[in-house]
């Protein structure tokens, strides 16, 4: 990793703040992901600080889209105080992450100021247009999609990077970033897509309960 001023950053030493409405134990891809972004920093000597629906800096409400997770606004005092610690990487994971736009913009604005700026890395994880179309009436997904496009496309001007899982992953944030984006990974083993894999006890308990269903 580099710092702002192209200096590279000892791993070992790097103090990250990761900002994410989905966290485990919520069981699902986002949360996994995140959970995995923090252990292998930690295991990398990084100091780690989370902020998610359940911490104390938040207000959580629920998720209108999906009962089973929370959203969260962060605290006043506490939105300031994030913004006055020293991060060398603050990671906001997308979509629909209104507080961690927020503190980009917070951090951004402060460095126009002469402040020292972390590094600034947002990660999206979903195509808001197919999670449209799963939740809204098809007359009102063209309309929630281009919304949800146009408030959270300005990060790629707040933000130094953007990590997507996949190449095709929410085409229009991609562009926002020009060539300032990278892939991370998903987290899933490519073995468990090979052919051979059928033939483990997994693969013969799956074939049996699609010959079930």
């Amino acid at each position: 990793a580099r710092g702002n001023r192209g200096t590279r950053l000892q791993l070992s030493s790097m103090r990250v703040l990761l900002v994410s409405e989905n966290v485990p134990p919520q069981v699902n891809g986002i949360a996994r992901r995140v959970g995995q972004y923090a252990d292998g920093l930690r295991e990398r000597g990084c100091t780690v600080t989370l902020c998610h629906p359940g911490s104390e800096c938040c207000w959580a409400f629920a998720n209108p889209w999906n009962f089973s997770a929370s959203m969260m606004v962060l605290r006043p005092l506490a939105f300031v105080e994030l913004a006055r610690q020293r991060w060398d990487v603050v990671h906001v994971v997308m979509p629909l992450n209104l507080s961690g736009v927020w503190l980009l913009a917070a951090f951004r604005f402060l460095h126009l100021f002469g402040a020292d700026a972390p590094r600034l890395v947002v990660s999206w994880h979903c195509n808001l247009g197919a999670y449209n179309e799963s939740i809204f009436p098809a007359g009102l997904t063209w309309i929630t999609e281009r919304l949800c496009t146009a408030v959270f496309c300005p990060v790629g001007a707040l933000a130094d990077k953007l990590l997507i899982p996949t190449p095709s992953t929410e085409p229009a944030i991609r562009a926002a970033f020009g060539d300032r984006w990278g892939i991370c990974s998903n987290g899933l083993s490519a073995e468990a897509f090979n052919p051979e894999a059928r033939h483990s006890p997994e693969g013969k308990a799956w074939e049996a309960r699609k010959q079930e269903a």
